[in-house]
């Protein structure tokens, strides 16, 4: 229920309690953030095994929230990135430079607590491998939407990408993404060249 009402309120402005302040928007987006942020928190290793029901319900609450966050990407993300989205006709309002800075530090966060080497195994049952995939298709999303230049977020990503690489969707995704770059890139040398 607190997601559904978090979703609401970030989503649909009109939904949001009375007397509702819009100079507040985007420190409402960020704290919302940080709180949908704290359901990633895997429990503590315990001498009982693994619920997999519990693990079945916290990754469908944990995917709810990564639709969230992509939901946010095409509400917020700069033109050029809704452009080539086409198929969403969701309204367009900015995020400051600072809200998309909260936002994709959230996500760095998240992916590294889940994915870094040391703290999950690839190859068992687990919160991190049940949402890699969807993981890092929100972080790469997002990191390409907002458009970011920050130097500080790029050499974040750089210095925690590496501890990554033991999950196969982040290979994958890299590899996606990587083509989707380069396929862009080649067309936008073509064109101008036939111009």
């Amino acid at each position: 229920a607190a997601i559904d009402l978090y979703a609401k309120w970030l989503l649909e402005p009109s939904k949001r309690p009375p007397g509702w302040d819009p100079a507040n928007d985007q420190l409402f987006l960020t704290r919302a953030l940080g709180h949908m942020s704290l359901l990633f928190t895997q429990p503590q290793h315990t001498s009982r095994p693994i619920d997999t029901d519990e693990l079945e319900v916290h990754s469908r609450l944990c995917d709810r929230v990564l639709n969230v966050y992509h939901l946010l990407l095409l509400q917020h993300a700069p033109q050029p990135y809704l452009k080539q989205q086409a198929q969403q006709q969701l309204p367009h309002q900015p995020l400051t430079h600072q809200g998309w800075e909260v936002l994709l530090r959230l996500l760095l966060g998240i992916v590294d607590s889940l994915l870094s080497v040391t703290n999950s195994d690839p190859r068992e049952d687990t919160l991190a491998n049940r949402l890699s995939s969807h993981l890092v298709q929100v972080l790469f999303d997002m990191w390409l939407g907002s458009g970011t230049t920050d130097t500080n977020l790029w050499a974040a990503f750089t210095r925690l990408a590496p501890r990554w690489v033991t999950y196969k969707p982040v290979i994958l995704q890299w590899n996606f993404t990587s083509h989707l770059l380069t396929e862009r890139a080649l067309s936008l040398l073509h064109s101008s060249d036939k111009a």
